[in-house]
């Protein structure tokens, strides 16, 4: 059986992070909510699934440099009627487990119901199926899903929500030199270009989903 060969931007920059350093990679699939855990347990060594860099993640794990910034975004079905982000009130919204795109939401709508689901695809299959109203996530990954459906004019982004939001390696706590190793590496990824590059390839004019890169990694 062949191989299976994991693709997109993060999975692009760990690579390049993992050639400069001199290091062999291991791609693991692991859900939303099984990031964490599995990181502190030293099950994997860092997290490079979109992963937001949020006050209260950091209180259980460290972030690297931040190599990404997307907002998070609202879809729901375009024979739904639904327009604007208030109409959401009352209604039910599905997202990952352990993703904070949830309670990003419910901030600007406070009675929502966020259906938390494992995954990004039991996610959207709600939506799809119409036991939810709407889902929520990266706007990247909203994107690329709608995309590989197959019938984007299906779905609507709702035009008034958007939360900017910050994406690093998760890495586990107290463990400095590796931290360090890998916030250098960015670094040199943005200083020599490779890290544009990277970017252009799937977000650029001539990709599926383009959107402007209004960021460059930097020290915090």
């Amino acid at each position: 059986m062949a191989e299976r060969v994991f693709t997109g931007y993060d999975l692009d920059i760990v690579r390049e992070v993992a050639k400069r350093l001199g290091v062999a990679v291991e791609m693991v699939p692991v859900s939303s909510a099984e990031r964490i855990p599995l990181l502190q347990s030293d099950k994997l060594d860092f997290v490079a699934t979109s992963m937001t860099r949020t006050a209260t993640r950091l209180k259980q794990i460290d972030f690297s440099a931040i190599y990404f910034v997307t907002p998070h975004a609202v879809i729901v079905k375009s024979a739904g009627g639904i327009a604007s982000v208030k109409q959401l009130a009352g209604k039910k919204v599905s997202s990952a487990s352990a993703s904070t795109a949830g309670e990003n939401l419910k901030e600007v709508v406070a009675d929502v119901e966020i259906v938390y689901v494992r995954d990004y695809a039991i996610a959207f299959a709600a939506l799809k199926e119409g036991k939810v109203d709407g889902f929520t996530t990266d706007e990247s990954v909203l994107k690329a899903i709608v995309q590989q459906d197959g019938a984007p004019a299906d779905y609507r982004f709702i035009p008034d929500f958007t939360k900017s939001r910050n994406v690093g390696f998760a890495l586990k706590k107290d463990e400095p030199r590796f931290k360090e190793a890998i916030d250098k590496t960015l670094l040199d990824l943005e200083a020599s270009g490779e890290a544009a590059r990277i970017f252009d390839v799937w977000f650029g004019p001539k990709s599926e989903q383009p959107m402007e890169r209004k960021f460059k990694i930097s020290k915090d």
